[in-house]
């Protein structure tokens, strides 16, 4: 004989005995979406917690969850959020990659409403004991914690559990910017090569890849030796404005490279009178017929320029490195090396692109053997005036034996 049903109060729900399946069966009333949440259990104990525990999440909006797995979630977050938000490109892109490759092979079956921290954690352990590299791992844990973020606001979870993780450190990572003697070798290589003049801007700029590319004749003042830098070149190949106001910038030029860019332009001028099917992009950097530089190609040419002057392989970005620590060397203020690297943040300035040199060391030892030098003598010159012992002392006669003989009082 089936057990009897205990009597609820109204808006609590059922709880019956199904005799077909031999478990007891829950049941919230209908929510404002007409829909009916079913649980079931062994004991009518189990089946009344899981209803007690949907009438609470009910009661604080976190209702449209229901069964959605993680991979439903992510999808329709890149989908609905990401891909149709103004970020940048790239950073779509590593988004969509990072949903793709790894969270959704990784937790995607898990149902979005019993993600727990502990399992994000272990996911992430997961993660680098099967070998992936940790700055990978990293920006996984920052994609989902982007996207739960959205999934609280949606009111589908009542809160971030990957929020409430350990992050990933980052291990030290060594950043060699070319020494003065590479960056010669790099210019004389790069010497008669079409990217020539990417090469000497990347000099004496410190400009980014993007921003290389995207650099504009309109942007230039070859009188007065600056650039006024407005816009990059994405790898959606797209013109467009930085993506913060630091990165607008104005760039003194030294004249050896306005030399360069007005060799350059009789160049490029002498291209556009002769080729067919011209493009006027008025960049800097251009192909033959007037187009943007892709990515992949200015690449190539830098790694050949590398090959040609026997300097280990470095991406084209360590010459930003160089540039902002010569900026250090010539005693630049950290506040305008910031600005002229396009920083937002003094910080990332001073920590992760000024690298100490053998010349600011030894600049640093030098003054410092100085400061301590000073001191001492303004330490000895005090004792000698505040002791007229010891000036009289020095200012006596000296005895047949050589001794200065003491001071008398008058």
């Amino acid at each position: 004989m089936p057990p009897e049903p205990e009597r609820r109060s109204p808006g609590e729900g059922s709880v019956t005995w199904d005799a077909s399946v031999e478990r007891w069966v829950g049941r919230l009333p209908r929510d404002e979406h007409g829909r009916r949440a079913k649980v079931t259990g062994t004991t009518r104990r189990q089946v009344e917690r899981k209803l007690e525990r949907l009438l609470a999440e009910r009661e604080q909006g976190i209702t449209g969850a229901g069964r959605m797995t993680v991979k439903a979630f992510l999808e329709q977050w890149i989908r609905d959020t990401v891909m149709v938000s103004d970020r940048a490109h790239a950073t779509k892109a590593k988004h969509e990659i990072a949903v793709r490759v790894h969270l959704v092979p990784g937790l995607g079956r898990v149902q979005l409403a019993k993600l727990t921290p502990m399992r994000v954690q272990r996911f992430l352990r997961e993660e680098l004991a099967a070998g992936k590299g940790r700055p990978t791992v990293k920006q996984a844990l920052v994609t989902l914690r982007m996207a739960l973020k959205q999934a609280v606001v949606w009111g589908l979870v009542p809160r971030n559990a990957a929020a409430l993780v350990d992050g990933i450190a980052d291990k030290p990572t060594e950043r060699r910017p070319f020494t003065p003697d590479e960056q010669r070798r790099i210019l004389d290589a790069a010497r008669g090569d079409r990217l020539h003049v990417m090469v000497v801007l990347a000099h004496a700029t410190g400009l980014r890849q993007s921003e290389l590319l995207g650099v504009r004749w309109s942007d230039l003042d070859l009188d007065t030796r600056v650039l006024r830098f407005t816009t990059q070149y994405g790898r959606d190949r797209v013109l467009r404005e930085p993506k913060t106001t630091a990165g607008l910038r104005v760039l003194p030029l030294p004249q050896s490279t306005i030399d360069v860019l007005i060799a350059h332009r009789r160049e490029q001028e002498l291209e556009r009178a002769t080729a067919i099917g011209w493009e006027d992009w008025g960049l800097v950097i251009a192909t033959r017929t007037g187009r943007p530089v892709n990515h992949a190609n200015a690449r190539r040419s830098w790694n050949r320029i590398l090959r040609k002057a026997s300097v280990d392989h470095r991406g084209i970005h360590h010459m930003r490195h160089a540039y902002v620590t010569m900026l250090a060397e010539q005693g630049v203020h950290e506040r305008v090396a910031q600005q002229l690297a396009g920083h937002a943040d003094a910080r990332m300035t001073r920590e992760i692109y000024t690298h100490v040199t053998a010349p600011m060391f030894e600049a640093a030892a030098n003054a410092i053997s100085r400061a301590v030098d000073d001191t001492l003598r303004s330490n000895a010159h005090a004792t000698e005036t505040s002791n007229p012992a010891i000036g009289s002392r020095k200012a006596g006669p000296s005895t047949p034996g050589g001794h200065t003989p003491p001071a008398t009082s008058s």
